[in-house]
């Protein structure tokens, strides 16, 4: 049977089916898949502009459950099993299932992925035993009476948990991918031989639906909650995620790759005005046929004129080209395969911002999409418009001031891109070294602007800062330090000091008084406008001063003079323990925590609310000197009365 006796019973047999009542779908590279949560539901799949998945389901729901889902170009109908006892069904556009017969599959294996071959003879089933180990391949002939099947085993794939396969459009092998391993197989539908080589433990933790596009691109659904659509690289494995769906079980996919589809892209993605750029068409055409009589257009934006047709490799007659913004070739020959036209187009000196725009493929013939239009191959939006952004060159609006130190070097850059640059220096680069101060400009030009950048550039002066000279001090005694400076501008000060007494009082003060309690550097940096800074500092060594002064005596008389016996010393000194006793060791007074010449925990003399006789006591003392160093103090007072 030659090929267009073929093409015409294809459309009778279409034809036939939609005076049925089944309505047949449109084979242009649609995805397709099933869920099931009570009844099965065919959704067709897009995505969206955001990146996400979007399940538009059919009109109508399957009426029964079934999975394994294969498109069959001979009749664009998708055919379906349910999986309980292997009821074939065929579902049409509308979402409708009709059964067709029962299939005489293997009662030893359960049958959830399916596909059909290019020419639609074949629906090809993965089957599992799970108690066996073992998989296998059922075709299922659509062209035999009777739908007879024959089976035929895979090799190595005792381990493996394949739910889903897809026919590649190009190479014919079967692709699938393995759940129990996550990792992509391919699987020789000749000989059964399976090709586990690729790298194991991807992104997918499992996938269960399967499905190519026209170009030969894999995607898969799933994913831990059956919500994530994946690309995978039929050549390496390496799964990505692609776009995020809504949440599916018990999932099936197929899709209809045997069809004309057009990708258009641009190269470079981003120019300037009075530039060149190519945009390419990529045609794929696996519908087995040629196609004649197809047309293109791309109405270009505004700003944008074709120069050249730089390659067509489909023939036909240019009804627009060169020296316009519309490209038109009618009775153009699509072959089967891939190949790429190619224009260049000229961006106008007025082009800015971003510009969006589609191709389109008309006169596409029955069975395929009448018109077609292109696809963004890089994003994952499906049909999508091709993005050219046309940065100009900015006009600056005030000249940008900079400062730097002495004996520094700034680097003065023109953050446009463009094709030239020169500087006031005679410098061509984008960016230029200076450490004098004074004006400097670039001129930025492309083939058809020039803009001018304008720097000034301050120099400051060198200064100094200084601190009084290193120091020796006692033990509690307390020191004023100010941060004496050369800048004649106004500048910031930041102190710090070698350990962690915390004795500054401030960190960004211009002078202070510390009271240091062993040896420490203070450092100061003081800072200019332009990022200047001079620094200082000075060394004080503290001298410990641990005299403490106890009286022998004291008259609590209440005259006024020496009525409290109380511990003397450097002003902060800690008395942590101050105790007195009688000459038999009774307790007479007891305080903690207080402090040197202080009276509030001295000793009146008083012990149970009556003042004592004349007595020699004994005292005791725990002191805490300012840097932490502890003594334990004793004596006697004499008490006079």
């Amino acid at each position: 049977m030659t090929r267009t006796h073929l093409l015409l019973v294809l459309f009778f047999f279409s034809t036939a089916n939609i005076l049925l009542g089944q309505q047949p779908f449109v084979c242009n590279g649609d995805y397709y898949l099933t869920s099931t949560s009570g009844n099965t539901t065919v959704y067709k799949v897009e995505i969206n502009v955001n990146g996400n998945a979007t399940f538009n389901a059919l009109p109508n729901n399957v009426g029964l459950v079934v999975n394994a889902i294969g498109y069959r170009t001979a009749d664009n109908f998708i055919y379906s099993i349910n999986t309980n006892n292997n009821d074939l069904y065929r579902i049409d556009a509308s979402g409708d299932g009709t059964f067709i017969t029962n299939l005489n599959l293997p009662s030893s294996h359960n049958f959830y992925g399916a596909d059909f071959t290019a020419d639609g003879k074949f629906m090809v089933f993965i089957g599992t035993s799970f108690s066996q180990g073992s998989n296998l391949l059922a075709f299922v002939d659509f062209e035999a009476g009777g739908y007879p099947v024959t089976t035929l085993p895979i090799s190595n794939a005792s381990n493996i948990q394949v739910t889903d396969i897809s026919f590649n459009p190009i190479t014919n092998l079967l692709y699938g991918y393995d759940s129990a391993n996550d990792r992509m197989i391919v699987i020789d539908p000749d000989t059964g031989e399976l090709d586990g080589s690729f790298p194991i433990n991807q992104v997918a933790p499992r996938i269960g639906a399967t499905f190519f596009d026209s170009f030969g691109g894999l995607y898969g659904y799933g994913g831990n909650n059956g919500s994530v659509l994946y690309e995978i690289n039929p050549d390496t494995g390496i799964v990505a995620v692609a776009a995020n769906g809504p949440t599916s079980s018990n999932k099936d996919g197929c899709s209809c790759p045997y069809t004309v589809r057009l990708n258009k892209l641009v190269e470079p993605l981003e120019t300037t005005p009075c530039s060149e750029v190519t945009y390419y068409f990529a045609i794929a055409n696996v519908s087995a046929v040629a196609q004649t009589g197809v047309t293109l257009e791309d109405q270009l934006p505004p700003d944008l004129l074709i120069t050249e047709i730089i390659d067509n490799p489909y023939g036909g007659n240019i009804i627009s080209g060169v020296n316009t913004d519309l490209l038109s070739i009618s009775d153009m020959v699509i072959p089967p395969g891939f190949d790429t036209l190619a224009i260049r187009v000229e961006v106008s000196q007025d082009a800015e911002g971003v510009y969006k725009n589609q191709a389109r493929l008309k006169n596409v013939p029955l069975l395929l999409s009448q018109t077609m239009v292109s696809d963004n191959p890089l994003t994952p939006t499906t049909n999508d418009s091709t993005v050219l952004n046309v940065v100009g060159l900015d006009q600056p609006l005030s000249i940008e001031e900079y400062g730097i130190c002495f004996s520094e070097t700034l680097t003065l850059q023109s953050n446009q891109i463009s094709d030239t640059y020169l500087w006031s220096t005679g410098a061509t680069s984008q960016s230029i070294e200076v450490t004098e101060a004074g004006s400097y400009w670039v001129d930025i030009s492309n083939s058809c602007q020039t803009v001018r950048d304008s720097f000034n550039v301050v120099v400051s002066d060198e200064f100094f800062v200084f601190l009084p000279e290193d120091i020796t001090i006692d033990l509690g005694d307390q020191l004023f330090i100010n941060a004496n400076h050369s800048s004649p501008n106004s500048v910031s000060y930041t102190w710090t000091e070698s350990g962690n007494d915390n004795i500054l009082n401030c960190t960004d003060c211009e002078g202070q008084t510390i009271m240091p309690v062993r040896d420490v550097t203070i450092n100061v940096e003081v800072r200019d406008p332009y990022n200047c800074v001079a620094s200082d500092s000075i060394i004080i060594k503290v001298v410990p001063n641990y005299n403490i002064y106890v009286p022998n005596i004291f008259s609590p008389n209440q005259d006024g003079y020496n009525d409290i016996f109380s511990v003397y010393g450097t002003a902060g000194t800690k008395v942590n323990v101050f105790k007195i006793f009688d000459r038999w060791g009774s307790l007479l007074h007891e305080s903690y925590d207080g402090f040197v010449n202080s009276f509030d925990h001295g000793w009146d003399g008083v012990y149970k609310g009556q003042l004592l006789n004349d007595a020699v006591f004994v005292w005791y003392a725990e002191v805490e000197f300012l840097d932490g160093e502890i003594k334990l103090l004793k004596g006697d007072i004499t008490l006079i009365r």
